[in-house]
């Protein structure tokens, strides 16, 4: 059970380097609850997501905001339905041109090979020092 967890996450991290939101979405549970967790000093960023048509429109909506040039899973672990996982990046930041690399920690909950539950962690710091940058441009 745990590799077939493991694989429904590659193949959703493939669908995403693709940059094919709609065979992400393949990978997701209609009922999808994915959670976005900040700081309470960025509370503004935090999201809580549910369901397939939020989460098309979340997206989307990360794509119109970020260009993404390099995406690569560092850990990739499954233990039963339940995978976690930590990826290094590098994106632009679409209106600033800013560049912005760093790691993202993802936990996901697998049922029925879609998956049913995701929640992403930034790295807050980092995260709040290039908000900031990309404000005052």
């Amino acid at each position: 059970m745990h590799d077939d967890a493991k694989a429904v996450i590659e193949g959703l991290m493939a669908a995403w380097w693709r940059q094919d939101a709609e065979a992400v979405l393949c990978h997701f549970a209609d009922s999808i609850f994915y959670t976005v967790h900040e700081p309470e000093s960025m509370a503004e960023h935090e999201a809580r997501i549910v369901g397939k048509s939020q989460m098309r429109i979340h997206l989307h909506d990360v794509r119109a905001t970020w260009q993404f040039l390099y995406l690569a899973p560092m850990t990739l672990v499954a233990n039963g339905q339940d995978v976690r996982g930590q990826v290094m990046f590098l994106s632009v930041h679409r209106r600033t041109g800013l560049r912005y690399s760093g790691t993202k920690r993802f936990e996901w909950r697998v049922e029925d090979g879609l998956v049913i539950e995701c929640a992403k962690f930034h790295d807050c710091a980092r995260l709040k020092a290039f908000l900031a940058s990309a404000e005052a441009s």
